[in-house]
Order: C-alpha cells, then structure tokens, then sequence
C-alpha cells in the first residue's frame, strides 16, 4: 500500500512538473509575441514616419526653382521624427528620407529611399514626346529634339535635326484632369462659327464643336484666358482664330480633326494656346500653320500636313505626308493645371536599412 502511494505521489510530481513547465512555455510564447507585435507597431510607426519625409521633401522640391541638394526634419506627435536627405539635378531628383521611434531604451529606424522624375522638365522640352514611339515617315520632319519611352520606335536620324532621347525607365505622363466649373455661355450645345466671336475670358463647356469650310470662329478676349471644354468631338475644317494677346487652352474628350486653316494663333507664341487631348487627334490640311502645344499622353497624335510651331506629347507622334513639326521653347511657359512638378519614377522604391 505504502508503495502504490509512493507511485501516486510520483505522478502527481511528473504531471504537476508537466504543467508547470507548459505554463512556464506559455508564458515565454505569449511575451515573445508580445514583443514581436510591439516590434511589428514600432516599426510601422518608423515606415510611416519615413513616408513623411518623402512627402516632406517632395513638397520642398515642388518649391524650388533651382536643382540643389537639400534636408529636411520633423517631428510628429506621439510618433516620432523623421530627416529627408534631397538630392536633385535638372532631370531627376532622390529622396532618401528616415524614420526613428523611440521604444523604451530602443531606438528603432526606417530608411527608404525614392527616385523622382522631374516633369517640368520633361513635358514640352521637346519637338515630340511619344513614350510608345515617335515615327517619321514620306518627307515628313521635325525640327527639334525627340523623346520616346524605353524601347519604344523611333525615328530616322536624318527625319530629324536634333537629338533623339530614350528614356531609361518606363513611365507614364499624367493625365490632365478636365474643368471642374463653367461660365454660362449661349443656350446651344454645339460650339460653331456662329458662336463668333467669343469675347469673354471664362471657362465654357459645349457637348462637339464644329466649324465648317470657309466659317471662322473668332476669340477676342485680349487680355483674358478662355477655356473650351468639349465633351464630345471637335472637328475645325474651317478656321479657328485666336487675337494676339488671348490665352486659349481647348479640352476635346472626343476625336479631333483639324483641317481647313486649323487653330490660326494670331500672336504667334505657342504659349498661347494649349490642347488638351483625350482621344484620337489629326492635323491632316497642307494648309496649317499652328502655333500652340498639344498634351495628349494617353492618345496617338497625327500629322500629316502643315507647320506645328511648338510641341506634340502623345503616346505616340506620327509625322508624314509633308508635315513638320518644329520645336518652340517658347512652350516652356506653359503650366499645366494640377500636374506635380515631381513623380515617382516606376519601380524605384526601396527600403534600405531598418533595426
């Protein structure tokens, strides 16, 4: 009797130990995981402090107006600091930005770095801008310089008189967002020569425009900008002219055809007229002389006829026929509504180091 009590006694021990020991494994576990989950939020809080100096040095680039090397810090309550290191040039810029939260005696950090394109010296720096291919065929020309995208056609060098670049990332332009109000303007949907003449600054909105042969559409407001959105195609086989001194910008979510006398810019400055494209666009009249941009990132744009006197950015630019495109730097000075100074280059995010 006194050795099965003993053999009771044991056991008790042995499973009393087993307990003790699985509480004690429990115990360990559960703080590991504790730890690993506080680690986890710290060091999110170290990411997202990071993403702050990114977004801090970006913004101090959008307010530049020379290429520097520069740092930026800050502190956010209740998470912790951050320091962006920006390094820019004309083209490009790189924001290596870190973030440091403070956990007991700990110091946890975040490092990433980005590359950033700058668009303003991109988007009209050139004859053509095709990031899927810039072709020049027949006695086609163009007269200036020629940007495409990684891999992308490009033309002849003898098709053009100055430099052919390629991109070295992929990338994608962004697209113009249309007026979001409007000035009240005549009680038809369709913009034509009747309409005639527009003397007015204002932002107008019209379902198609529409002038035919012979008919001319005249803006007059000297002094004034004049926005035309047009939610629907825009064909000029007539002519529409702009008096010296007005600043047009037209926004065609449809097809646009120019024929016939086309977009005649009386002052002669490209800057002066801007078009906004968002579907297909043809310059296809011998007759054309058009001075003014066309930003159309997402569409192909067509020559087949005429003098372009500034710049052309589609996805892609086909010159044939006898048209030529000729580079105006004058173009420069046009800014784009709600474009960044600076993008994200594809792909070029990284996290460098964290503790």
């Amino acid at each position: 009797m006194e050795k099965e009590r003993g053999y009771v006694l044991v056991l008790a021990l042995l499973i009393a130990t087993c307990i003790l020991l699985y509480i004690i494994i429990q115990t360990g576990t559960i703080f590991i995981q504790r730890r690993q989950v506080d680690y986890s939020f710290y060091r999110e809080k170290a990411f997202a402090l990071a993403e702050s100096g990114v977004d801090a040095g970006i913004a101090a680039l959008d307010q530049l107006s020379l290429p520097e090397s520069f740092s930026v810090s800050g502190t956010i309550e209740g998470m912790g600091t951050f320091t962006a290191q920006v390094t820019s040039s004309v083209s490009q810029a790189t924001v290596t930005a870190m973030g440091v939260v403070s956990h007991g005696s700990n110091t946890i950090t975040k490092t990433i770095r980005v590359r950033l394109i700058n668009l303003s010296s991109l988007i009209f720096d050139a004859a053509a801008i095709g990031l899927n291919g810039v072709n020049v065929s027949g006695t086609g020309y163009i007269d200036g310089d020629v940007v495409v995208g990684p891999g992308a056609p490009a033309p002849d060098e003898e098709k053009v008189s100055g430099d052919i670049r390629e991109l070295d990332i992929p990338m994608e332009l962004p697209r113009i967002p249309p007026p979001s109000s409007f000035s009240s303007w005549g009680d038809d949907d369709k913009l034509t020569d009747d309409d005639s003449p527009i003397n007015t600054g204002g932002t107008y909105r019209f379902e198609s425009m529409q002038i035919d042969s012979k008919k001319t559409l005249e803006i007059t407001a000297v002094g004034e900008e004049v926005v035309i959105y047009i939610d629907g195609d825009a064909t000029i086989n007539g002519e529409l002219k702009i008096a010296s001194g007005c600043s047009v910008a037209l926004y065609v979510s449809g097809k646009t055809s120019i024929a016939g006398q086309g977009i005649v810019n009386e002052s002669q400055d490209p800057s002066q007229f801007v078009l906004y494209g968002y579907s297909k666009c043809d310059f296809t009249s011998e007759n054309i002389e058009f001075y003014g941009a066309v930003y159309a990132p997402e569409i192909s744009i067509k020559v087949t006829g005429g003098i372009i006197q500034g710049a052309l950015v589609g996805n892609t630019v086909s010159v044939g026929g006898g048209g030529l495109v000729r580079y105006d730097s004058r173009v420069r000075n046009i800014t784009l509504a709600g474009v960044p100074k600076f993008v994200f280059a594809p792909g070029s995010w990284e996290e460098i180091k964290g503790s």
